[in-house]
């Protein structure tokens, strides 16, 4: 089979390449590993509306729609901020933007698992894939990462991969019977006991039930990750009353990555999307917006390189230059609050100090 366009990975970051790629009329198609696209995430849901410029978000994926956001810093002292979004069900969420991406015209192959890519002196030009037991192949002009934390793709192609010391470890439970405050306005809240390293959430999916999880940096952990989870629940002098009479109702652990971007997010025949290239924010962990503005950015790459018939590393060296104009600054600056947020887990009054100057809800944070 041939393509112009093969995708690796069928998360947001994807799902966007695939999509805007299709409508500028190349030949797209998205391998996903997974028998279904569209799977749970430690990912709380949250959604800025600003990916309804991009996208249009279905309903049915939409668990809550929220305004604002409430901190509780280590002290106990409160503040809330505006930010308008959803909470979104991300297996419906998923599938919905790979449903526009088919719609658009891309072929999504699920079940396929990438094994490798296929070059051609020197150049890459396609993936290697198993399903059901056998292996094949697509050539393809463009091979785009969106294959995750630990992108093989990446790997393969001689990129950075993540490292592992620049990794959040994050337990999320469903809990139904919260005794939530309002149900538009998330939660998170900052200690060392209870998420070293990151913080905890509290998004509400409903009137009386929430997305209940946090994160931890393995090198500030003393505890396994669904102890501390546990222990918020049972014990945090504010957020414990929420939980007296609610029921876990699912859960999940994932990883995030915390470490900025990788140094570089292209070669001759590659581009990386999403969190494959480390284009989660290191400070709040969100990254579906990033992933869904970069995958638009290197479909427009692409677009341009395989109308020029040049696939080269110079060429599609533009893509980086453009997401560095248009995320960059916001990546780079949240990766800098990382390195002064990580000194300060020492103590509660350590993290209490610098807290308005390193979490997103306070203005001290977007300052130069």
């Amino acid at each position: 089979m041939k393509f112009d366009v093969a995708v690796v990975g069928a998360g947001p970051a994807g799902s966007s390449v695939a999509k805007f790629a299709s409508e500028a009329g190349l030949r797209v198609i998205v391998l996903e590993r997974k028998k279904e696209t569209g799977f749970p995430s430690p990912c709380a849901g949250y959604v800025s509306k600003l990916v309804s410029r991009h996208f249009s978000i279905d309903k049915a994926c939409i668990q809550q729609e929220v305004k604002n956001m409430r901190t509780y810093s280590p002290s106990g002292e409160v503040q809330t901020a505006g930010m308008e979004g959803f909470i979104v069900d991300r297996p419906l969420f998923d599938n919905a933007l790979g449903r526009q991406a088919k719609d658009a015209g891309a072929e999504i192959l699920k079940d396929a698992r990438v094994t490798g890519l296929i070059k051609k002196e020197g150049h890459v030009r396609g993936v290697v894939y198993k399903k059901n037991g056998e292996e094949k192949e697509i050539e393809s002009k463009v091979v785009v990462g969106a294959d995750g934390i630990f992108s093989r793709v990446a790997k393969w192609s001689g990129l950075q991969t993540q490292d592992r010391k620049e990794i959040a470890i994050c337990p999320q439970y469903e809990m139904a019977g919260v005794e939530l405050d309002d149900p538009t306005i998330t939660e998170t809240y900052f200690g060392v006991s209870y998420a070293p390293g990151a913080y905890v959430w509290v998004y509400p999916t409903g009137k009386n039930s929430a997305k209940v999880g946090l994160g931890i940096k393995k090198s500030l952990a003393r505890m396994k990750p669904k102890e501390y989870l546990n222990k918020f629940i049972a014990e945090h002098p504010t957020a414990s009353l929420k939980f007296k009479n609610a029921k876990i109702t699912g859960t999940l652990t994932g990883l995030v990555p915390v470490g900025g971007p990788l140094n570089k997010t292209y070669a001759d025949g590659v581009l990386l999307v999403g969190d494959a290239a480390g284009m989660t924010d290191a400070i709040s962990g969100a990254g579906i917006i990033s992933g869904i503005l970069a995958g638009k950015l290197a479909a427009g790459v692409v677009s341009e390189a395989v109308a020029e018939d040049d696939c080269s590393e110079e060429k599609l060296k533009k893509y980086e230059e453009l997401w560095k104009k248009v995320l960059g600054s916001r990546l780079r600056r949240s990766l800098e609050k990382r390195k002064i947020v990580d000194r300060a887990y020492s103590s509660d009054e350590e993290l209490e100090k610098v807290l308005p100057w390193t979490w997103i809800t306070f203005k001290e944070f977007w300052k130069d």
